[in-house]
């Protein structure tokens, strides 16, 4: 994952929307957060070996929890949605049913997505960031980019190259971002599932997450951490 949604600071810390919309939500429950970066091989095993309470999960809104359902429980109220997209240099034009014979770069993008668009797995690059898909497209390594519209929009514009990039929508292709809370940190929290849904309902309808998103996204993204006088404590676990 990557700005604005969430990276590290020069000083080895954490910002973007996730991170301060964690904060928020997890410190008004009374919780301290802790944030690591793994690897998506050891969410499962983290989850279920107490190693992880919680994680922030990108799902497509048919995703199925077999596997993870095994060792945590879905949240059901969305972080955040995002939406899938296709971005090309200004001078193309290309479509959704073309994607299976140009040369495509992604960062975090499913398998069953990319066989859902009809992506050629011999014509696919996977990318460790979205910085890295955004100047491989400019340097003509690949014809289109395919990744989360705030994230390729926020480093075009970063780069300085927005005005040379297009990007259009893979309807119906929406993601959420969902969190998934351990089944052992509920066997310590019982109430945690409904304390976390009805808490995150909170934030979202008076407007805090919406302001945490417009913070991060204004051309001069934020350096400090996050404060404000809505995000305060409110019902205990």
């Amino acid at each position: 994952m990557a700005q604005p949604w969430i990276g590290t600071t020069n000083d080895g810390g954490f910002s973007g929307i996730l991170y301060d919309a964690m904060s928020c939500l997890v410190g008004s429950l009374g919780f301290d957060l802790r944030v690591e970066d793994v690897p998506i091989g050891r969410l499962f095993s983290n989850l279920a070996n107490g190693f992880g309470d919680v994680s922030v999960v990108l799902l497509t809104r048919d995703a199925r929890f077999t596997e993870l359902g095994k060792v945590a429980d879905i949240l059901p109220v969305d972080l955040f949605e995002e939406s899938l997209v296709m971005a090309m240099r200004s001078e193309d034009d290309y479509s959704i049913g073309q994607l299976a014979r140009v040369p495509i770069g992604g960062a975090n993008l499913p398998v069953p997505v990319r066989q859902r668009l009809g992506i050629n797995s011999s014509k696919f690059r996977a990318y460790n960031s979205e910085v890295a898909i955004v100047k491989s497209l400019l340097r003509q390594r690949i014809d289109v980019a395919v990744g989360l519209h705030r994230t390729l929009k926020y480093h075009a514009d970063r780069l300085g190259v927005s005005g040379s990039v297009t990007i259009k929508w893979l309807v119906p292709e929406s993601m959420v971002f969902r969190l998934a809370v351990s089944k052992k940190f509920q066997s310590k929290h019982p109430s945690v599932i409904d304390s976390m849904s009805r808490r995150l309902q909170e934030l979202k309808q008076n407007g805090e997450f919406l302001a945490i998103q417009r913070r991060h996204l204004k051309p001069e993204p934020p350096t400090g951490g996050y404060r404000s006088g809505i995000c305060t404590k409110s019902s205990s676990i």
